[in-house]
């Protein structure tokens, strides 16, 4: 099972790479076309490009993002556990006697 997430998370990490170089590459290239007007569809599809790039790039903000935040809630937890953690009565050599 933990191998079949790994592959799928893999693959899915190719795709997302592959739709923005193919995006970047469709970008460079029709850079310098002859434009017709208003229905120029490699503007269109320059455009379609250009806001792919836009939606990934946020999305990636946002993980970066979700991650920090993850990483600094661990690590804040982490401290508050170990400091409650210290607190017992074995660590404070209580004699519990009744």
């Amino acid at each position: 099972m933990a191998k079949a997430r790994r592959i799928s998370a893999a693959l899915l990490a190719a795709l997302v790479l592959a739709a923005m170089m193919f995006s970047l590459f469709m970008i460079v290239c029709g850079t310098g076309h002859d434009c017709i007007g208003d229905n120029c569809l490699v503007c269109a599809v320059i455009t379609l490009c250009r806001n792919t790039l836009k939606t990934l790039g946020d999305a990636l903000i946002a993980v970066a993002l979700l991650i920090a935040c993850f990483c600094f809630t661990a690590s804040v937890l982490s401290l508050s556990c170990i400091a409650t953690y210290n607190l017992t009565p074995i660590s404070l050599k209580v004699k519990l006697l009744n």
